[in-house]
């Protein structure tokens, strides 16, 4: 639980940097290409053993992101370095994404569909969804045949269930009732 406070303490500077900078969504972008180069497991170790300088981790962080990130974020991974926290970096993105999203009034949903969608339908469903909670969102899709039909619209805490396999349970349970 520490780490998570961590990761939070983090995210909360580097936070309170790109909105004195005016820059949090720049922040933002450059924290998911640092997220996505750190699914090389390989990488994370390297960052993280105890066996490698400080000195050759920084080169190392500078050969890989120097030019391709902002200056806040390449001073953020010297200290998660310096601290053996890269594995915590996933955590720390987390978070900044949802403080930044929380500052710009902005949901995530995640619309779960028995078959894949085509962009129009996703739209289509996106926009409904933010007419009704007021804020934009930001969609993730994911596929589920054992819905049958419909979709399910899971927003922060909420969800919406509309599939046609809720609506079967519902009617075999009024039968049995």
């Amino acid at each position: 639980m520490a780490k998570k406070s961590s990761s939070r303490r983090y995210a909360q500077a580097l936070f309170q940097i790109g909105a004195e900078e005016d820059n949090v969504k720049i922040l933002l972008e450059d924290m998911e290409k640092v997220n996505e180069s750190l699914k090389e497991e390989k990488l994370v170790y390297l960052l993280d053993s105890p066996k490698l300088k400080i000195s050759e981790k920084v080169k190392l962080i500078d050969d890989i992101f120097r030019k391709k990130i902002d200056e806040s974020i390449l001073k953020l991974l010297y200290v998660l370095a310096e601290n053996k926290d890269f594995k915590y970096f996933s955590s720390i993105y987390n978070s900044y994404k949802l403080m930044v999203y929380d500052s710009l009034q902005i949901e995530i949903a995640e619309i779960i569909t028995a078959v894949k969608l085509d962009q129009k339908s996703i739209n289509n469903i996106k926009s409904k969804l933010e007419n009704s909670i007021n804020k934009k969102i930001e969609v993730s899709t994911s596929v589920d045949p054992a819905l049958i039909a419909g979709f399910v619209a899971k927003i922060g805490d909420r969800i919406l269930d509309a599939s046609a396999k809720s609506s079967l349970i519902k009617m075999d349970r009024m039968i049995k009732n």
